[in-house]
């Protein structure tokens, strides 16, 4: 069925509303008949509201360049849910320009719990840098002037996502990979800890 059917009106507004008025007038006198009157016009109403298409008011407010919010779940080592200050929104908030661990690689747990403890409950400042084919924000995330991408990455929780990483932010995220390789922080302590783009393209094959 088409749209432009769906939407068509059952029955005016006006006479909707008479069959109301008629149902109130038969309920002292025949109750039944009166209340099965108020019940048809209420489904109508409700059945033709319902394929109404929504207004503009009833669209989804888009996201701001940067807004302010509580986070309120850590799901893993890059990716957040922050509720908004402003409208009390929920927004997924991908951390830009890293890869941390998925959750059942080795350390993704670790990377998880490690930015749990530093961001969950606390107010952060997000700045948009994209919307993702998920739907999530794709940020920069700072708590208090810290760049948690960065934090994350120097503390060897997460890899830079060079392939995704353009922003002046990512060479000294790259130095601090580099530096955190070298002092075998985090998930460097491996012997050879895989890139979760690489693991993810041989789970899907």
């Amino acid at each position: 069925m088409s749209y432009s059917r769906r939407s068509r009106r059952v029955i005016s507004d006006s006479r909707l509303r008479r069959l109301a008025l008629a149902g109130l007038a038969l309920l002292a006198k025949r109750p039944l008949t009166g209340l099965l009157m108020l019940a048809a016009a209420a489904g109508l109403y409700w059945f033709q509201a319902d394929q109404r298409p929504a207004g503009p008011g009833a669209r989804e407010a888009p996201v701001p360049e940067t807004f302010t919010g509580r986070v309120e779940q850590v799901h893993d080592g890059d990716t957040i849910t922050v509720v908004t200050g402003g409208d009390g929104r929920s927004l997924k908030v991908r951390l830009y320009g890293l890869d941390a661990p998925e959750m059942s690689q080795n350390h993704g747990r670790e990377a998880r719990d490690f930015l749990r403890n530093l961001i969950q409950d606390r107010e952060v400042q997000v700045e948009k840098q994209a919307l993702d084919q998920y739907g999530r924000v794709v940020g920069l995330v700072r708590d208090s002037g810290l760049s948690l991408n960065l934090t994350m990455v120097a503390s060897g929780q997460a890899w830079v996502y060079e392939q995704y990483c353009k922003r002046p932010i990512c060479k000294e995220m790259q130095s601090a990979e580099k530096a955190a390789r070298q002092k075998k922080l985090g998930l460097w302590q491996a012997a050879r800890p895989r890139e979760p783009w690489l693991w993810r393209r041989e789970k899907h094959r």
